[in-house]
């Protein structure tokens, strides 16, 4: 995939979730590996969410304390959205102690593209700007 077919793809499934064309790309693919939560919920990554945490460098400790400790917010198109806040971050550095400093860049500027009901990392980035409520 090009670099312009992924940001289409990032901003479809922002807007549109499920309805979006590239949502049944993702899933065709095979997932390749699994992260868990602080609660010990399991979720699956997508081929794609794997190829995204490669290139952009986001270490699989950043994602499991944000699926851990930060607020999920609803799209548009009905996935969730996970990012941190002011508490989300004080809940982090509490929460992991000594492993939050390793993990504290990534957590200030990094957010994932979930699908809570079938527990699936569909894509991760890097905020550009701020997002809107």
């Amino acid at each position: 995939m090009d670099r312009k077919h992924t940001d289409e793809l990032t901003i479809s499934l922002l807007e549109k979730g499920r309805n979006s064309p590239f949502f049944d790309e993702i899933y065709d693919a095979p997932f390749a590996h699994q992260v868990e939560d602080q609660g010990g919920t399991a979720y699956r990554l997508t081929r794609h969410a794997t190829e995204r945490m490669q290139q952009r460098g986001i270490k699989k400790s950043a994602i499991e304390a944000l699926l851990s400790f930060s607020q999920p917010q609803r799209t548009s198109g009905g996935l969730w959205s996970f990012s941190m806040n002011r508490k989300g971050h004080e809940r982090a550095r509490h929460g992991l102690g000594r492993e939050y400093v390793g993990v504290e860049q990534q957590l200030k500027n990094c957010y994932l593209i979930v699908d809570k009901e079938k527990f699936v990392i569909i894509t991760m980035a890097h905020r550009t700007c701020r997002f809107r409520r």
